[in-house]
């Protein structure tokens, strides 16, 4: 475009310096390569800069990069002889903050380019402000879980929020235009048109409620708040879902009722005392279990039933209990109920004195009393089990058994501590059978034998016990001699699950046994020598004394050592036999 009263009025201008200093306009003049040759006060007072920090310094250095593109494209466009107009760029002032300016240019005869410009920053981020916040309107208005709706005079919907569809089922178009009655309950018209009156006539309402008809035929409970408004002559309202509301207060009279049937018929009883201790309320439970109604509690206090040998202890705890509001475990006291019988009661009582809605102390008792007699047998039998395990502990000491646990299903075998006091290994070592000391160590001459037997006998399920002895080799390297029993455990199915035994040390017994032989063997040695060599002789001497003829000794004193000397070899005779007699038995 070209206008040649502009030109004339430019050039004029250009001609008064004066006159371009005194512009409220941000004035400049460039040249062809888009360098500054003059500029007026006021631009460089919007941005900063000193006239020697502007002239003959490219207008693009200034330039926000984003801008540099177009802003070249419309340099172009002057030099084609083209009127730029409102040609919007931002500009790097001396701060480091960008301005928008607002621009208008013309090529001058002498092909220098002559614009004015307008700060529009202020302007801009007025723009921009206002834009934001009519979107964050419109984002609340589009995604708030209430319903915000406009209506006419009339009742007409003008204008309905989305939520209208998450909670009704309509869509704006569906509802503009139509009459909010339409959608009203049956049984709410007449309220809700009575409401809708009383809003017209300027009173605010908030926290009424209707219900409306979703769009599948189900009844919705609302809860609105609305206003009308004179200027716009329409009413404003906004809608809650009270479905949920309505869910908890029906969810609320059934947690009533449950609460009233387990405080009738519940195995605790619940009370209630003041800071002086005097029963303020009791659960009906309480009949059941003590045989004593509410009322026979009511206005008194519990000492008035406590055993009198824990009233003392009682009196100390509800001290306590007045000092603190953390629930307190009160230990176990007697009570004495309807029929003159004394139980024993658990209770734990909190300090709700400060609560308004209970301004008492809340009791919550159990009869432990069969709890306390349970008790009572579990510790004499507990006591039992000590001794007798007491008993057991003595016994191995002094006795050469390991007990082992050889679980079959898990096929881990656990021992007790006798297996290292007897044969030098760890008591903690568990193993599995088919890996364990117990069979490495198992002399390897006994190793089939044993095996063969435990395991047939495992196989059988008509066996119950096993018992076998066998050579063991000891940590140190000795052998030792044992006999092994067990007891097997088995299933329904008669499968062994479980093998508890025990291994004893019977080689003291064995090496007696051994000496026992030996001394046989050369008992039988010695009957041998008796029979052989010492017998020989004496056999000889009672063969001369047979051929010898006594008739032929003289003297009575010879006669009688000849005698005597036959007797005795007769009766050593007698006593070597008799020797290898017992040696061969």
């Amino acid at each position: 475009m070209k206008s040649t009263g502009i030109l004339k009025e430019y050039k004029h201008l250009l001609g008064l310096d004066i006159l371009f200093d005194l512009s409220p306009d941000l004035l400049c003049l460039l040249n062809q390569n888009g360098c500054f040759l003059k500029t007026n006060k006021y631009l460089r007072q919007a941005l900063g800069y000193s006239e020697n920090e502007m002239h003959n310094r490219n207008f693009l250095d200034f330039i926000h990069p984003e801008d540099r593109e177009n802003s070249i494209k419309q340099l172009e466009a002057l030099a084609r002889n083209e009127v730029v107009s409102q040609f919007k760029n931002r500009y790097r002032s001396a701060s480091g903050l960008y301005k928008s300016f607002s621009w208008n240019a013309v090529q001058l005869p002498d092909k220098t380019f002559y614009a004015s410009a307008r700060d529009i920053t202020q302007s801009l981020n007025i723009q921009n402000q206002l834009a934001k916040a009519i979107t964050e309107n419109q984002k609340l208005y589009d995604n708030s879980l209430d319903v915000f709706c406009v209506f006419d005079v009339e009742g007409r919907f003008i204008r309905v929020s989305k939520a209208a569809k998450t909670i009704l089922g309509y869509n704006e178009q569906e509802l503009l235009g139509k009459n909010f009655l339409d959608f009203v309950h049956p049984d709410d018209l007449a309220s809700t048109i009575a409401i809708g009156r009383d809003i017209k006539s300027g009173n605010k309402k908030t926290n009424f409620e209707n219900r409306y008809i979703h769009k599948n035929g189900s009844v919705v409970p609302l809860i609105w708040s609305a206003q009308w408004l004179p200027l716009e002559n329409n009413a404003f309202a906004t809608a809650r879902d009270a479905t949920e509301r309505e869910k908890q207060k029906e969810k609320l009279y059934f947690n009533e009722r449950r609460l009233a049937a387990l405080l009738e018929s519940g195995n605790d009883r619940i009370g209630i005392l003041n800071a002086d201790g005097i029963y303020q309320y009791i659960s009906p439970s309480v009949k059941k279990f003590f045989n004593l109604g509410p009322d026979n509690f009511i206005g008194k206090t519990p000492f008035d039933f406590i055993h009198p040998d824990d009233v003392e202890r009682i009196k100390s705890a509800l001290a306590y209990i007045l000092t603190t509001e953390e629930p307190v475990h009160v230990s176990p006291f007697r009570i004495q109920n309807g029929d003159g019988h004394w139980c024993w009661i658990e209770t734990y009582a909190t300090n709700m004195l400060n609560d308004p809605a209970i301004q008492g102390i809340v009791v919550n008792s159990r009869d432990i009393s069969i709890k306390i007699k349970d008790e009572e047998e579990k510790r004499f039998a507990a006591e039992n089990l000590r001794l007798s395990n007491e008993r057991y502990q003595l016994v191995t000491e002094v006795t050469k058994d390991v007990i082992w646990d050889w679980n079959l299903e898990t096929n881990q075998l656990s021992r007790e501590k006798g297996f290292e006091k007897h044969f030098g290994y760890p008591t903690e070592l568990k193993t599995t059978f088919g890996n364990s000391t117990w069979e490495a160590y198992i002399h390897p001459d006994d190793k089939e034998r044993i095996l063969k037997s435990i395991h047939n006998t495992i196989n059988n399920p008509d066996e119950k016990f096993w018992r076998e002895e066998y050579r063991f080799l000891k940590a140190d390297g000795s052998v030792g001699f044992i006999t092994d029993q067990g007891y097997i455990i088995r299933n329904a199915y008669k499968k062994a699950i479980r093998m508890v035994g025990a291994m004893h040390d019977i080689t003291e017994l064995k090496e007696k046994e051994l000496c026992i032989l030996k001394q046989n063997k050369q008992l039988r040695e010695i009957a041998q020598i008796n029979s052989h060599v010492i017998r020989r002789p004496v056999a000889s001497i009672l063969g001369l004394i047979d051929i010898f003829d006594k008739k032929a000794v003289t003297g009575k004193d010879n006669l009688e050592i000849l005698e005597h000397l036959e007797s005795c070899t007769q009766e050593l005779d007698m006593v070597i036999r008799s020797i290898n007699d017992i040696t061969l038995d």
